[in-house]
């Protein structure tokens, strides 16, 4: 940078009453600026007068640092606005584990999960998905209950895999039904309640392709995972 610096400064100077009153109040309160920092990253340094082939570092320097708390500014909105919505997912997960908990019966759970977590969860669609022979597949289905054929659960979700996020939808007609279109992310949580009880999941879908994605946090849903297991376990004598 040499010679005069191109700034704000340059241009016409601010005269007139209303300059002079806002110059003597600031004479009058020299905090003013310490009051009010976010004034730095917008007000223009004065530009001193120098020779061609002097560099004016003060006007550097200063511009340097209104860059340098504007990106500070920037970075605390951004911390502050994730730290809400990790709040927010907390309590929708907590009130989810709630409404699962007063199922009555297998058949009021599954009901639960249909109605009540997707706007819970901020979702458009939720299922409880069990494996089933053809024998008991008409009963699972008359308690609201989405049948996979057995071996369909390591299909979808691989051996050994509690939790699958997915930016996109492998069969959302066998998970939700006719209700599944348009859904773009998933999430399936496994759900193992036992060698004599259900081998299932619980599909979560959302119409926003970035509402489930593979980099996500997953200790939410493990938590709701293990509130569901809970709950199957404790109706998985009482099959109606």
């Amino acid at each position: 940078m040499a010679g005069k610096t191109d700034d704000a400064s340059d241009g016409p100077k601010e005269t007139g009453p209303e300059a002079e009153k806002i110059a003597d109040y600031l004479r009058t309160h020299p905090g003013f600026l310490a009051d009010y920092p976010d004034l730095v990253t917008v007000l223009a340094p004065p530009v001193r007068e120098a020779d061609d082939n002097v560099v004016d570092l003060q006007s550097y320097m200063i511009g340097d640092l209104q860059s340098h708390v504007a990106t500070m500014s920037s970075r605390e909105r951004k911390l502050l606005s994730a730290a809400e919505e990790r709040l927010a997912q907390y309590g929708r997960a907590q009130d989810a584990a709630l409404a699962l908990l007063d199922a009555t019966s297998l058949r009021n759970f599954s009901r639960i999960v249909r109605s009540e977590l997707p706007a819970l969860l901020d979702v458009e669609i939720a299922r409880l998905c069990v494996e089933a022979e053809e024998a008991t597949a008409a009963r699972d289905e008359k308690a609201g209950l989405s049948v996979l054929e057995p071996g369909t659960v390591d299909e979808l979700m691989g051996h050994g895999r509690d939790i699958v996020l997915l930016d996109e939808a492998p069969d959302e007609y066998a998970l939700f039904g006719r209700d599944g279109g348009g859904i773009a992310s998933l999430a399936l949580l496994r759900l193992g309640a036992g060698s004599s009880g259900l081998n299932g999941l619980l599909a979560f879908g959302s119409t926003d392709p970035d509402g489930f994605h593979p980099l996500q946090g997953t200790d939410l849903l493990a938590f709701l995972a293990r509130v569901a297991e809970h709950c199957v376990r404790r109706w998985q004598s009482k099959r109606i």
